[in-house]
């Protein structure tokens, strides 16, 4: 390359192609590119990092994200709610959840992490702004407004 030019290089990773883009900029203010593809098969998934399982739904009548506790009942807490380590407890509990579709909806369960005190703490983004609620804030009723 020659000593006028400046190269930036970016690389891409899209499904399964690879492609490279390099940005030229010579000291005339020319911009040049290239597009460089190559066929890869490239599989990477972001591993979950957490150590227990959580059982969450949402709450039937008002959709508010809740948490299978030890006494088997719903909590809004994800620092009440029962951890388990084994695959079989999980799947237990998974299964006592969906028999409960009449005060929760759609029950499934997530990785956590437990914190120095032993309550659990969400491990993904999604799971950590439906325990906190909206990350906007919501619109007052128009009763507020007069």
């Amino acid at each position: 390359m020659p000593r006028d030019r400046l190269q930036l290089r970016y690389d891409l990773v899209c499904g399964r192609h690879d492609a490279t883009i390099t940005f030229y900029y010579s000291l005339h203010n020319l911009y040049i590119f290239e597009l460089s593809t190559i066929n890869r098969h490239v599989f990477t998934v972001a591993r979950d990092k957490g150590t227990h399982w959580v059982i969450t739904a949402n709450r039937t009548d008002d959709g508010v994200p809740v948490y299978l506790d030890a006494g088997n009942t719903w909590t809004e807490a994800l620092s009440a709610a029962l951890t388990s380590t084994a695959d079989e407890d999980k799947d237990a509990q998974l299964t006592s959840a969906a028999g409960q579709e009449r005060i929760v909806c759609d029950p499934y369960a997530f990785r956590v992490v437990l914190d120095a005190t032993g309550s659990a703490e969400a491990t993904t983004a999604r799971e950590r702004i439906r325990g906190g609620g909206p990350t906007t804030p919501l619109r007052r009723d128009d009763a507020a407004r007069a």
